[in-house]
């Protein structure tokens, strides 16, 4: 396992990886109390006529935080795969049992069947490499981490086709796939959460295979 510059290195970037990600995880879950706040509007006489008189102003909030929530989803997702791939060189430095390239594996995310299993293996791969013969470590945290990621890809395609079925003209639609979107936002919030842990997991493991910039992460 190559030492130094490169572990050094990969921490930064385990660390701006997980700074990203809770940015992104606060920005979804501000944008989905908007979401809730125009959908049940629990206002008094007084701000419902606020609202009413300044509509254009609440619509261009929700755009601004729309817009926001999507530059740091897709961020956090670039940086994320970055993350993956860096993991996963350092792992097949670490053993030669690990033989899938960076591209193989960040693909993987994006093939149709491929991506409901291939990257939850890889990532089990780079865990075990990673602690070079110990106890397994950290696997229920990729499991979780993978059930909450189809979790949500599943309830989005159940929502969407529920859509599908029910809407009855465009403003229903919209209801409703504000609603299902809404939906799918547990488990996507649930999947990055536990993805900070795991990238923090074996960001140690690997540190620890040079005690000189080992430290509490």
């Amino acid at each position: 396992m190559k030492s130094g510059g490169g572990l050094k290195r990969f921490k930064r970037l385990t660390t701006t990886a997980r700074f990203v990600t809770w940015i992104n995880i606060l920005s979804t879950t501000v944008f989905c109390a908007f979401l809730i706040v125009l959908i049940v509007r629990p206002f008094s006489d007084n701000l419902q006529m606020w609202y009413e008189d300044n509509m254009a102003t609440v619509a261009m909030g929700v755009g601004i935080a729309a817009v926001n929530q999507v530059v740091f989803f897709v961020i956090s997702g670039f940086i994320n795969l970055l993350w993956m791939s860096r993991a996963l060189k350092n792992a097949r430095d670490m053993s030669s049992a690990v033989r899938t390239h960076s591209f193989e594996f960040v693909s993987s995310f994006f093939i149709p069947i491929l991506s409901l299993y291939r990257p939850f293996y890889i990532m089990q791969a780079i865990n075990r490499a990673s602690q070079a013969g110990e106890l397994e470590l950290g696997a229920p945290l990729i499991l979780w981490w993978w059930i909450c990621n189809l979790g949500a890809g599943v309830l989005a395609l159940a929502l969407v086709g529920l859509v599908t079925l029910g809407a009855d003209g465009m403003s229903a639609t919209y209801s409703l796939m504000t609603v299902a979107y809404m939906g799918t936002l547990l488990p996507m919030l649930l999947a990055s959460i536990f993805f900070t842990k795991v990238m923090g997991h074996i960001c140690r493991l690997q540190l620890a295979t040079d005690t000189e910039i080992v430290e509490q992460f």
